[in-house]
C-alpha cells in the first residue's frame, strides 16, 4: 500500500512532449495544499510492465496512462473499475488497499467535451480504434447514438470494438469503415471525432482528413478533436472555415484530470484551478 506522503504522481506514455498534464496536476496539488509532484515518465511499449513494477516498488500514489498504452497496461494490473472493464482501456492507475486498479476517467472527460452537441439518434464518425476511441464509443452508446462508425486503415482493426460495444449498447449500431471509403459516412455524420494523434504537436501541420473530405460533412455537423496541443489543429481549422461547431480536447483533459486527481487524493479541485493552469500555459507558449 502506498505511503500517504508525499503524493508521487505521474504519466506514462510515448511521446509526452505535448502533454499539459504535469502543469494541471501541479496546480491541483498546490491548491489542495498537498506535498507532492506529478512527473512525465516517457515509457515505450516494451517498458510498460517495468513502469507498473516501478509503481509498485516505489509506492507511486497514482499514474495516468496515455497513448499508446491504455490497453497494453491492463494485463499488469490487479483489477479494473466497472467502467474501465466495460471500456476495455484505462487512463488512470490507483491503489485500492494493496491492489493496483485501473480506471477510465476519459469517459467523463469526453462526456463533458460533447455537452450540448446532439448525439441521440445521430450518426457519428470516429477516426481511429485505439484506447481513446473506446472511451468515446462508450459515451456515444450511453447517449443513444444511432450509429458509430470507426474509420480505420487496417481491415478488422475495429472488429473487437464493434462486437463488444454492440453487445453493451444494442440500440446503437457499431461498424467499421475503411479509410479509403470514408466519403459516404462523412456525408451522413452529425458528429466527427478524431481520436488519432495525427495533427498533435509538434506535427500540427498534419490532419487525418483533407479539406476536401471535411467539406463533405453536413452543415449541421460538429467536429471534435481530442488533441489539445495545438489548440486549433488543422482539422479544426478546416471545420471552422466551414462554419461548423469545432472543439479541441482541452475540456476533456481537464474533466478527466479532475476525476483522476480525486481518485488519488480524495480532493475535488474546482474547475477554475484547472482553467488557470491552462491559461498560464497559453501565456507562456
Amino acid at each position: 500500500m502506498p505511503d500517504p506522503h508525499p503524493f508521487l504522481l505521474g504519466l506514462i506514455g510515448h511521446p509526452l512532449g505535448h502533454t499539459l498534464s504535469p502543469r494541471l496536476h501541479r496546480a491541483a496539488l498546490a491548491h489542495a495544499g498537498l506535498d507532492g509532484v506529478y512527473l512525465p515518465l516517457p515509457t515505450t511499449s516494451e517498458h510498460v510492465a517495468d513502469a507498473v513494477k516501478a509503481m509498485r516498488a516505489w509506492r507511486i500514489r497514482g499514474l495516468n496512462v496515455t497513448i499508446p498504452h491504455k490497453e497494453a497496461v491492463i494485463p499488469f494490473l490487479d483489477g479494473l473499475t466497472p467502467r474501465a472493464s466495460r471500456v476495455g482501456a484505462v487512463n488512470t492507475l490507483f491503489w485500492e488497499g494493496d491492489r493496483l486498479v485501473g480506471d477510465n476517467t476519459d469517459t467523463a472527460g469526453f462526456a463533458a467535451l460533447i455537452e450540448g452537441i446532439p448525439v441521440e439518434d445521430r450518426q457519428v464518425l470516429v477516426l481511429g480504434a485505439g484506447g481513446s476511441a473506446r472511451a468515446v464509443a462508450d459515451v456515444l452508446g450511453a447517449q443513444g447514438a444511432a450509429e458509430v462508425c470507426f474509420v480505420v486503415r487496417r481491415a478488422g482493426a475495429a472488429g473487437e470494438l464493434v462486437e463488444s460495444f454492440g453487445k453493451a449498447f444494442p440500440k446503437t449500431r457499431y461498424r467499421e469503415c475503411a479509410w479509403e471509403a470514408v466519403a459516404e459516412p462523412l456525408r451522413e455524420a452529425s458528429l466527427l471525432v478524431n481520436t488519432t494523434p495525427v495533427g498533435m504537436h509538434p506535427e500540427g501541420d498534419r490532419s487525418p482528413l483533407s479539406a476536401e473530405q471535411v467539406a463533405l460533412l453536413p452543415a449541421h455537423a460538429a467536429v471534435v478533436d481530442l488533441i489539445y496541443r495545438p489548440a486549433t489543429t488543422r482539422l479544426l481549422a478546416e471545420a471552422h472555415a466551414r462554419g461548423l461547431t469545432a472543439r479541441n480536447g482541452l475540456v476533456m483533459l481537464m474533466a478527466q484530470a479532475a476525476e483522476a486527481f480525486e481518485r488519488w487524493t480524495g480532493e475535488r479541485v474546482p474547475l477554475p484551478v484547472w482553467e488557470g493552469a491552462l491559461d498560464s500555459a497559453s501565456s507562456e507558449a
